[in-house]
């Protein structure tokens, strides 16, 4: 009889053991969902709130390079640049198309003359009414002129816009990123683009621009931009105030990193964070999505997440 009531009491015990424990690991369970989800909400919303004040600026430019690039096009003659012999040119070469006369020659570049004058004085009351911006230019395509033609301002912190020497794009090749992709980059996408941070010589520094290709009866005319130095978007980021032992990067979708506070602006060096090539697949996509990305640095492990900016870096948080 005292067997039996011992064994009751074992089973008994060792159902409630086994009931207790199961609900404990459910519940821890629960509540590591509940934890994981709670922290994959915040850090995403924390992400997408700064890339939405970092779009702001970067649409601000884009709405200024458009403004111009439009009145450009609506102010150019079809039929100037046909009676020059210059309609249907794309931007194939370097140099002025042949075969033209010499009356020709000097009607067309008197008529982009004044097209540029034009041009000119709308472009610098939108630049001084654009914040962030370093430079801004309109360069034409060198087929339809008899020399180098366009402008280019820059300025510093400290002074206003001045007008800077024209870039001689037929000294370099067209594959010449740094220099000429400025020119060569939204002539051959054929489409507005922002270019991935980039040494100017003539800047004297990193800097991120964004170009318009301009058309007009078929013609490829030039292209007109703006800058931004790389250390404008840098120093907005750093303002950013949202962790305590976690921070803020950009990187390009091959998983380039050009920015992140443990290196100096424009390094832009693959390899400094290992855990990239992780999931360098997953940064072709827009974002990260519902899901953390974690790895491991310093034997912690770190979590983050991503969502592409309006020039198409990526923002990590």
């Amino acid at each position: 009889m005292h067997s039996i009531r011992t064994k009751m009491f074992v089973l008994t015990l060792a159902a409630v053991l086994i009931s207790v424990l199961s609900f404990g690991l459910i519940g821890i369970n629960l509540v590591r969902v509940e934890a994981t989800r709670t922290s994959t909400e915040k850090l995403s919303l924390i992400c997408e709130n700064r890339k939405a004040t970092l779009n702001e600026y970067l649409h601000s430019i884009q709405q200024s390079v458009s403004i111009v690039s439009n009145y450009a096009v609506d102010t150019l003659d079809e039929a100037a640049l046909t009676a020059g012999g210059v309609a249907g040119a794309q931007g194939t070469g370097v140099h002025e198309i042949e075969g033209r006369t010499p009356e020709q020659r000097q009607d067309t570049d008197r008529y982009l003359k004044d097209h540029l004058a034009f041009i000119e004085g709308e472009f610098r009351s939108i630049a001084n009414h654009t914040n962030g911006i370093a430079s801004y230019y309109y360069r034409l395509n060198p087929e339809i002129t008899t020399s180098d033609m366009g402008f280019f301002y820059s300025k510093t912190a400290t002074s206003d816009f001045r007008k800077t020497e024209l870039t001689d794009i037929a000294a370099y090749d067209r594959d010449d990123y740094d220099l000429v992709g400025w020119y060569f980059v939204p002539l051959t996408e054929q489409r507005p683009v922002w270019l991935r941070p980039y040494y100017s010589e003539i800047m004297d520094d990193w800097v991120i621009s964004y170009v318009i290709p301009v058309y007009a009866a078929d013609t490829f005319i030039g292209v007109i931009g703006m800058d931004i130095r790389f250390e404008t978007l840098v120093t907005q980021i750093r303002q950013f105030s949202d962790f305590q032992t976690g921070y803020f990067a950009l990187t390009g979708e091959d998983g380039t990193i050009y920015y992140r506070p443990s290196f100096e602006v424009g390094d832009a060096e693959r390899g400094q964070w290992p855990q990239v090539s992780g999931f360098t697949d997953q940064l072709v996509q827009e974002s990260s999505g519902a899901e953390l990305i974690r790895y491991q640095r310093d034997d912690t492990t770190w979590q983050l997440t991503f969502s592409t900016l309006a020039n198409g870096m990526k923002l990590v948080a």
